[in-house]
């Protein structure tokens, strides 16, 4: 089987044409068919440097002292960083407790829910919500976060600040900020930090869109008939016609999400999407679910809630009836998820796509990340006001490289 190759189009006030292709539908479960990858925009990479504080002093102390040397307090948004961090604390380093820029010290940084001190110069998004005695909590937003398993715990109560602990290994952890510790610090490559109060001065490369993987209002999705709400866009955006649409996409992290739409007398909408995540399909419809191109009944599901799945690149997804006709299909870990919400209300199904770090370098009618940009499949902008051409770009085609799902 193929894709449709026509996207017949047709304003939703009117009578259809005479002459619209009919749509190929498929009678069995779409089966997944790897049929060539995504053109994706260049990932941008931004160089900084971390240093060290080695004299203890209070969070607030340490933050000043960054300041006012042009630096701030250490901001880690991908495990790659957590990871390169945690390497760049083994080698030769005495000190066991280090600051960085996470605390939830002020709005919206309150009752548990951390922010980035710094956050790149936007307006602060919350990183992590919850969190009790034992532990809890969930990254929020689309952000990473690498808190150790049973932290934050808010230990003694009026534990505000972030801290790496070597011994954990290099795990975040609640602290509290009057107590003294040494500090994490980032400058820009263009900032000579002080010598003897700054040590052991190191480049490091964030790998992220040129403002953060942790983006305010990083959701979106496509509903009805249809409509079509960017990344971080405030108003939905419609596109008539009938054919199978690259709703978000992520080639190198093996992750797409497509809709389905049909056409009723004079107007579209989406009566299906199919899900990949690595290894691994779902396909939600009115009535209808399919794992793995299999058809699993509804009625038998019910019991069976939550499905667990296990994908090589992916471990666990989870795939949850959260109401009446209303599934949530996640994947990830606690402290770094991503999920999609589908529902079907009446004859239509609407898929909401919630920000993680999967979707952070997406692509589809769901626009650049964060931005909603509308790009082409080489990256390019394309007109913000011709969502017909939009459409048609973002139709799934074997001959673009899309996948079957």
């Amino acid at each position: 089987k193929d894709f449709e190759e026509n996207c017949p189009l047709f304003p939703p006030d009117r009578p259809l044409p005479t002459m619209i292709v009919p749509f190929l539908r498929r009678t069995t479960p779409l089966a997944l068919l790897w049929l060539g990858l995504l053109s994706t925009p260049v990932k941008a990479q931004t160089n900084f440097q971390v240093c060290r504080i080695e004299a203890t002093a209070t969070w607030d102390s340490q933050r000043t002292t960054a300041q006012n040397s042009g630096g701030e307090l250490l901001r880690i948004d991908s495990q790659d960083l957590q990871d390169a961090i945690e390497t760049y604390l083994t080698n030769g380093v005495a000190q066991n407790v280090w600051y960085i820029g996470l605390n939830d010290l002020s709005p919206p940084g309150t009752a548990g829910s951390f922010v980035w001190d710094d956050d790149n110069g936007t307006p602060q998004t919350v990183v992590w919500s919850g969190g009790s005695a034992n532990g809890g909590g969930a990254a929020q937003n689309g952000c990473f976060a690498g808190f150790a398993g049973d932290e934050p715990n808010n230990d003694g109560s009026g534990e505000d600040c972030g801290i790496i602990r070597r011994d954990f290994p290099g795990e975040w952890n609640d602290f509290d900020c009057s107590r003294s510790a040494g500090a994490l610090v980032q400058f820009p490559t263009s900032v000579t930090p002080p010598g003897g109060t700054f040590s052991d001065c190191q480049t490091f490369t964030r790998s992220a869109p040129p403002s953060t993987t942790c983006l305010i209002n990083a959701a979106g999705g496509a509903s009805g008939d249809p409509h079509f709400l960017r990344w971080g866009q405030k108003h939905h955006d419609s596109f008539h016609g009938e054919c199978d649409l690259v709703l978000a996409a992520n080639k190198e992290r093996g992750v797409y999400v497509f809709i389905r739409t049909t056409r009723r007398k004079f107007y579209s909408y989406i009566y299906k999407t199919a899900i990949a995540i690595g290894e691994r399909t779902v396909e939600l419809g009115k009535a209808h679910m399919a794992i793995d191109g299999v058809d699993v009944p509804l009625d038998a599901a019910n019991s069976t809630f939550p499905i667990a799945l296990q994908d090589p690149t992916h471990k666990t997804i989870t795939i949850d009836k959260i109401g009446e006709e209303e599934f949530r299909i996640a994947w990830g870990t606690s402290h770094s998820s991503s999920f999609v919400t589908v529902s079907i209300i009446g004859i239509f199904v609407n898929v909401d796509v919630h920000s993680g770090p999967d979707f952070v370098e997406s692509v589809g009618m769901m626009g650049k990340f964060g931005t909603g940009q509308m790009l082409d499949r080489q990256g390019k902008p394309m007109d913000p006001k011709d969502m017909n051409a939009f459409g048609m770009e973002w139709q799934g085609k074997a001959g673009h490289g899309d996948p079957l799902l």
